[in-house]
This record gives C-alpha cells, sequence and structure tokens, in this order.
C-alpha cells in the first residue's frame, strides 16, 4: 500500500538519491578485501641478509611480514615471493598486522567505488547522449 502524500521514487527516470548507492558501494567491500589479500602475493625485493629477517608483503602497506632467512639466495638484491602456510612441514613464522590490512583494505575498497561511480556516470551519458540522438 502507498503514502499518497509521500512522493513515489519508482517512476520511471527519477532518481534513487543517496539510498541507491548504498548496497553498491557496500558490494565493493569485498573488493577492497579480496584485492588486499591478492596484493600480499606481489613479489618483494631484497637487497640485503638483513631485509630477509623481515620480508613485508602487502600493498601499498606492508601487513603480512615473514623471515625468509631459510632460503639465503645466493646474490643480492632478489626477488621473494610470499609464502604461505600450507604445504610446509616446518612453515615460515609470520606475523601480520590487522590495521594495515585495514586500511588497505579500506584504500582499495575506494578505489572499487570509485570504479563504480565512473562506469556509473559514463552509462548515464551514454544513455542521455542516445535519447537525445533518438528524439532529434
Amino acid at each position: 500500500m502507498t503514502d499518497p502524500d509521500r512522493p513515489s521514487t519508482s517512476r520511471p527516470g527519477a532518481r534513487p538519491g543517496w539510498r541507491g548507492w548504498v548496497l553498491p558501494l557496500l558490494g565493493c567491500l569485498p573488493l577492497g578485501v579480496v584485492a588486499a589479500f591478492w596484493l600480499r602475493s606481489l613479489p618483494v625485493t631484497v637487497r640485503s641478509e638483513a631485509e630477509l629477517a623481515a620480508v613485508g608483503f602487502g600493498w601499498p602497506l606492508a601487513w603480512t611480514v615473514q623471515d625468509q632467512r631459510r632460503y639465503a639466495p645466493q646474490q643480492f638484491p632478489t626477488t621473494v615471493e610470499y609464502v604461505g602456510p600450507k604445504g610446509l612441514a616446518d612453515p615460515l613464522v609470520t606475523s601480520v598486522d590487522w590495521v594495515p590490512f585495514a586500511v588497505n583494505s579500506a584504500l582499495l575498497w575506494a578505489v572499487a567505488c570509485a570504479a563504480l561511480v565512473l562506469v556509473a556516470v559514463v552509462r548515464a551519458r551514454g544513455r542521455r547522449v542516445r535519447r537525445a540522438d533518438a528524439s532529434a
């Protein structure tokens, strides 16, 4: 049942306002979290044996630190990758700092939201151009 005193927002061409954006923007949150985990797998350049003791992974902020001294490369600089705990009888010493992870997720969420808004703006402009061409 509809309230006659309340304007309808379901009419064609009506703009949904901020409420129409809440769910899509919240839907970008998992993208930020998944991207933060995925960016942890980017290789890191290590320039000395001392840096192998605390190799930071994650972008833009390192949020996972591993001790990779057991691999002892022959020359430096070298590139190392994040080694997960699965499949290792003796996993690497790894520490996780959740604050930089949250910051990374928030930054990547903002990027995903900006991309979503950009796509929506481009699509809206395309619709307006098509309508203007059709009416001319």
